[in-house]
């Protein structure tokens, strides 16, 4: 989810609230030492609204279930005078058309904190079921 997190911030600016929801689909998996089952205890697949600072709003989702999917990532993008549909597979394409550059573009530690906080925001929002503030860096 941070990736996607980061990704939708360099698109769209910064996310000041979200409202998510979790899903568990496997319960239980083989152990590694063939002792028998074990309990899993982390989330399949997250999905979040977000309302960004711009007043742009956008959806994120994302899975850790999708069998014969490589990496599927990516976005659309909806404007006034058009629209356009990315997929992350061709990032480095994306990247040199929107900065003139072929390099992808360097995060800090403020970049990555950002991000975080988001990332805490969704957790409290699928706990309580309701818009939740991103906390400020």
């Amino acid at each position: 989810g941070s990736h996607a997190i980061d990704f939708s911030r360099f698109l769209a600016g910064d996310i000041t609230s979200v409202l998510g929801v979790q899903q568990q689909f496997v319960t239980e998996r083989d152990k590694l030492d063939g002792s028998g089952k074990g309990v899993v205890d982390v989330d399949d697949a997250t999905a979040f609204m977000v309302r960004f600072a711009s007043g742009a709003t956008g959806y994120v989702e994302s899975s850790w279930s999708a069998p014969g999917k490589k990496t599927r990532a990516g976005f659309d993008v909806i404007g006034s005078t058009g629209s356009i549909e990315f997929n992350w597979e061709h990032m480095g394409e994306l990247i040199g058309a929107i900065s003139g550059e072929n390099e992808r573009p360097q995060t800090t530690f403020r970049e990555g904190l950002k991000s975080t906080l988001v990332e805490e925001a969704v957790m409290e929002s699928v706990h309580s079921s309701v818009w939740t503030e991103v906390g400020q860096s």
